[in-house]
This record gives structure tokens, sequence and C-alpha cells, in this order.
């Protein structure tokens, strides 16, 4: 054979190898694919989670979830974190539109995050939304420069982020806002030096490009927090929010939320569907002067938590005005306050079964006390009486046998806290109220009834001992 024709079969050998190599290199590829697809298969009939019904399954990943705090837009945060364990996994998550409906958003945000709101809100389909912001939510060119690993489009950014939120409104169910972000110590002292002018720069601009959202049909609760120096919401904004959401329900706002300073429109504001209104926490001391809270108007209010301070004429005014069927009460009275104010109040609330009192002086409670003896009609339906007093300025013994007197006309369940020690014949006659079946938590600072807290260091009325002792015992409220 010469070497022209064998150099001819050598190539169509060369040809030929490599046609077969071609060949089996997609049979190889098929034969990957069809394990891919066999192992899915096995992991679908070993998952039992796979086997269930989607109703099922969806239910058990729904239960999976913290309820606080809401799901962050994360990779290695639920349900983002559903969709890398398996296929099944990512289609149940994806078919659960309530995965979808909550998110917490943290504020300055980056640009990564407006191309995926719209997806998330997306899968959440036409389930109401319960969106949650914190962070430095009020950042300012005074101090901005300061702000850690942020470019200078990031108020860009955090405003593109707002519009989006704004744009679900319709959708919107539960808000929360909180000014929550730590300041650095350099960040701290700029922000102390500059004080603020009041040149508008310290106020939280909620709506991000200033433009009113349109109407929020679907919210029901509202929650407003902030702990930043003497960063200050923007009142009209806050009234603007309550206007556009005829359902409400709830509105919380924080303990440190300033809102004592809020820049308020002069308007009064009726909300017919408003049942619970917080400053600070409805189970601890209420927050600061509220003056949003003169501008309101609540026919259906049935649970109050608000500081008192002047003369407690605001909240005479407002009971008045509202005439609302309010069950729970925890107000935060200050120095100034009157207790024959105090006393016109109670006049206004029949319907009222649980009254707590923060008292920031103790003048005024002896009147209080004795009102609840002297006026069987005052507070008809009174069944809780829950009393604080400051550490500094302990009960006086005086206090102590009109509160005894108070608790034993009424029969109502009773607890105090921030007592280290009370008069003998007073521990007799709680001793007697006890064995007579009254309710009584006597508690020190340290303990926490109201909250629930399991293990409360507490001064304890106990039948069988004839004196107090500190001891711990399992209390629930």
């Amino acid at each position: 054979m010469s070497i022209q024709a064998k150099r001819l079969v050598l190539r169509a050998r060369l040809e030929d190898l490599s046609s077969e190599i071609l060949l089996q290199k997609e049979l190889l590829k098929k034969l990957e694919h069809d394990k891919v697809l066999a192992k899915r298969e096995l992991n679908a009939v070993m998952d039992p989670v796979a086997l269930l019904p989607l109703e099922i399954s969806s239910e058990i990943f729904l239960q999976s979830l913290d309820p606080l705090p809401k799901p962050q837009p994360r990779a290695r945060h639920a349900p983002m974190l559903l969709l890398n364990i398996c296929n099944a996994w990512s289609a149940i998550a994806l078919s659960t539109p309530a995965l979808w409906s909550s998110i917490r958003i943290d504020f300055p945000c980056r640009e990564r995050l407006t191309q995926l709101l719209p997806i998330w809100f997306q899968r959440a389909r036409n389930h109401p939304l319960s969106i949650s912001l914190h962070g430095d939510l009020g950042r300012h060119a005074r101090y901005r420069p300061l702000s850690r690993d942020l470019d200078d489009d990031s108020n860009a950014v955090d405003h593109r982020v707002r519009a989006m939120i704004w744009q679900q409104g319709d959708r919107l169910k539960h808000l929360q806002i909180s000014d929550d972000y730590e300041l650095e110590d350099s960040e701290v002292e700029m922000t102390s030096e500059a004080a603020f002018a009041d040149d508008g720069s310290d106020l939280i601009e909620i709506f991000g490009t200033g433009k009113t959202p349109g109407p929020l049909p679907l919210l029901e609760t509202l929650t407003i927090r902030g702990s930043i120096g003497e960063r200050r919401f923007r009142g009209p904004q806050i009234l603007q929010l309550l206007r556009l959401a005829p359902n409400i329900v709830e509105c919380n706002f924080g303990y440190k939320s300033s809102l004592e300073k809020l820049v308020v429109a002069s308007d009064k504001l009726v909300l017919p569907t408003l049942r619970r209104l917080t400053f600070g926490n409805s189970e601890t001391q209420p927050g600061r002067n509220p003056e949003i809270f003169t501008l309101l108007t609540l026919p259906a209010l049935e649970v109050l938590s608000v500081p008192v301070w002047g003369s407690g004429e605001d909240l005479c005014r407002f009971l008045k005005r509202s005439a609302a069927p309010i069950q729970k009460l925890v107000i935060g009275a200050g120095s100034g306050v009157r207790s024959s104010v105090l006393h016109e109040c109670m006049l206004l609330l029949p319907s009222l079964a649980s009254l707590q009192i923060y008292w920031n002086s103790p003048h005024p409670a002896d009147a209080v006390y004795s009102a609840l003896v002297d006026s069987p009609s005052l507070l008809p339906n009174l069944r809780h009486l829950g009393i604080r007093v400051p550490t500094k300025d302990p009960i006086s013994s005086a206090s102590w046998r009109a509160l005894v007197s108070a608790v034993s006309a009424r029969r109502v369940e009773f607890n105090v806290r921030h007592v280290q020690s009370l008069p003998q014949d007073v521990f007799a006659a709680f001793r007697a109220l006890v064995v007579d079946g009254v309710q009584i938590s006597i508690g020190t600072a340290r303990g926490d009834f109201m909250s629930g807290s399991d293990d409360s260091r507490i001064v304890s009325v106990d039948a069988e001992n004839e004196e107090p002792r500190v001891i711990l015992q399992r209390t629930k409220m």
C-alpha cells in the first residue's frame, strides 16, 4: 500500500474514532442526566416531606419559621435556604405563598435588593404582606461619610427600596418601622456635636421620595420605633399612614420613638376600627408623653397604654371624646398628675377590667385607692389591679393599708412590683385574702409578673407561713 493510500485510511480511521467519541460523549451525557433523574426520584421516595400532600408539607415549612425575626432576603435564611436543599423542597417553597409573605429589610440597602424584592413579592402572589423595616432609616449627609461599607449611591438605593415597598401598599397587613441602627463611637460623637440643627435633617423620611403612598386597605397593625439620639419621625407622615388605613386595628409606638417631639399637624383624626394603642409596651412602663395622642379619637379602643404627664387632663379629654369600651388601661403617672383628674378618668371607664399604674410619684395614689373603696360604682368591672412604684420612693405604710382596703373591697387580682418589704399587719391582711381565694403577687424589682417571667424573685404571700419571705416561684399572669 502506498503512502498516499495509507494516509487516507488513517484519516478515515481518525474520523471514525472522533465520531465514536462524540457518540459516546452524548451517551455519557444522557447517562449522567438519567442518573440525576434517578437520584431525584430516590430522594423523593426517601424524603418524607416530598411524599406528603402539598398542604401538609407547606404547613410544616411555615411552622419551621421563627415568628421573630421576620425572614431576611438572604441565601442562608429561610425561605431562600429551602430553595437550595433539593428540587422537591424548592417546589414546595415556591408553591407556598405564605412563606414569602413576611420579610425583614435592613437599611442601608444593597443594590441587589432592588432586583430581589420584586421576585420575593411575586412569590407571595396575592397573600397579604408583613414587612419590617430596620436599621439606619434616617441617614443624612451630615454624617453619611462615616457610615460603614456604603457607596455614594446608597441613599438612592434606599429610596428605591422604599418606593417598591409602598407599591405593595394594597397588600400590606402588618408594618413595622424601627430606626434602630447602632452608631459607632465616631458617629455618636459627630451627631452629638452637630446637635441636629433645626433644619429638618433629624427627621426620618418614611415615604422615601416624599410621595404619599396609595390606600392601605389591608393594614391592621402599625409599629413605629426609634432609638437614635434625637432623630424624629415626621408627624404628618405618621398621621397620613393612619388616614390611609381604614381597617387599622393596632398601633404601637415604641418606648424610644421620641414621639413627644413629633412635628404634628393640627387636624384631628378619627380611627373607628383601632382597638389597641400602646406607647412603649403595654406590658412594661409606657413611653414618654406623645403629642400625637392629643389628635386621636378612637371610639372602638379596647387596650390603651399611655404615659400621663402634667395634670392628666389630656387623657381625660381623650376618654371623653372617644367614649371607647376600654377594657385594659396601662398608664405611667407623672409627678404632676392630679388625683381628682385620675378619678374623673376612671368615671369614664365603666368597662375597664384591668388597670395597671406606674407611679412616678406616690402622692396621688392614696386618693385613687380610697376611691375604689368609697365608690362601688367606680370601675364596676375591674378584675385586675397592678401597681409599679419607683424603687427610690417606696410605698408608705398608709398607702399599703389603702391598697389592702381596695383589694379587700373589690376582690380583684392584685400584683405590685418594686417592693423589698411590707409592714407586718399589711402582710397579715394580704395573707388572709390569699387564704380566702384572692390572687396576690408582691414582687421585687427583679420580678416581671406582667410579661409572664417563669422565674421571678418575689415576696410570696404564702398561707402556710407566718412571715413574708423572698423565694423563687413560677408566676404566670
